[in-house]
């Protein structure tokens, strides 16, 4: 076999490799793109009170909300983080003490596809 011949089977060989390996590549970046999508998706489900929101749109603590309520601290806390949901009596007692619509303690049942661009 020519000196040429081998270089010519090498290249085509590197060639193939290269295109496979970009195919890899991209097949990689959009798994990795749905993974983010899918755990924004679940992050975003897992909201279901905007407590800490409010509270924060008050000027007010998680302390102060506990104190209000006689609850305690860690428990609040825990409400705001959304870790477990305060009753529904609850939240109405709190929606009183902060003076608002109970409405405004909920998050959103509807999930925003205006930033959803991801095509796979």
């Amino acid at each position: 076999m020519e000196v040429n011949e081998l270089l010519g089977r090498f290249e085509n060989v590197e060639n193939e490799y290269m295109e496979q390996n970009i195919v890899f590549t991209v097949c990689i970046s959009q798994t990795y793109l749905l993974n983010l999508h899918i755990m924004a998706i679940i992050k975003q489900m897992r909201q279901i009170n905007r407590l800490k929101v409010v509270l924060a749109e008050q000027r007010k603590t998680g302390k102060w909300l506990a104190q209000a309520l006689g609850k305690n601290e860690s428990t609040v806390s825990r409400w705001c983080t959304n870790e477990v949901q305060p009753s529904v009596e609850t939240l109405l007692v709190i929606a009183e003490t902060l003076k608002i619509d109970i409405k405004e303690l909920f998050c959103s049942t509807q999930i925003d596809n205006k930033n959803e661009n991801i095509e796979i």
